[in-house]
């Protein structure tokens, strides 16, 4: 189970960086073909808004009293706060507006447990020489979570198609 949820963090992760490269593109001069790019933002939408379902149905069912009542309650309302953003997706016209785009981005790219993470990596140590190590590391990790989240994509959006196909054929 801990790989499940492992994935799908790094869906959802990947989204948020790839929503942010959307957001950016889609602004500049420069695009592609604008059905193509629908296309993927719309399988990429829909991905996102089931992993995050699942990943809810599969949280709750692991709950226990201990993480609701002890010292650390509050950390429970993470993975709400990713659920709840990544269903926003479910509507168009919330998927359009950029800036509830950005703000889903940056819900899921931003937990409190990296920032917990990162604050207590830079208070062990302030000297600049090491900060390089865990800078990298966190880029290797975004790297490899936009890595995950468009081969999911991409996989998703084949099998879509596919039975989409099927379906027209029978």
């Amino acid at each position: 189970m801990e790989l499940f949820f492992k994935i799908a963090t790094s869906i959802l992760e990947g989204f948020g960086i790839y929503s942010l490269f959307y957001i950016i593109v889609g602004s500049s001069s420069w695009r592609l073909s604008s059905k193509d790019e629908r296309k993927f933002d719309d399988f990429a939408c829909e991905l996102v808004t089931k992993v995050g379902a699942l990943f809810l149905i599969a949280w709750l069912l692991f709950l226990s009293r201990k993480h609701i009542t002890g010292p650390y309650w509050l950390a429970t309302l993470i993975p709400f706060i990713l659920v709840l953003s990544s269903q926003f997706l479910w509507l168009k016209r919330f998927r359009e507006k950029t800036a509830i785009r950005v703000l889903v981005a940056f819900c899921l790219l931003i937990s409190v447990e990296d920032v917990v993470i990162r604050l207590t990596a830079l208070h062990r140590d302030y000297l600049p020489s090491t900060w390089s190590s865990t800078i990298s590391d966190w880029l290797v990790g975004l790297v490899q979570s936009l890595a995950i989240f468009l081969i999911s994509v991409l996989i998703f959006g084949i099998f879509t198609s596919a039975i989409q196909r099927r379906r027209i054929n029978d």
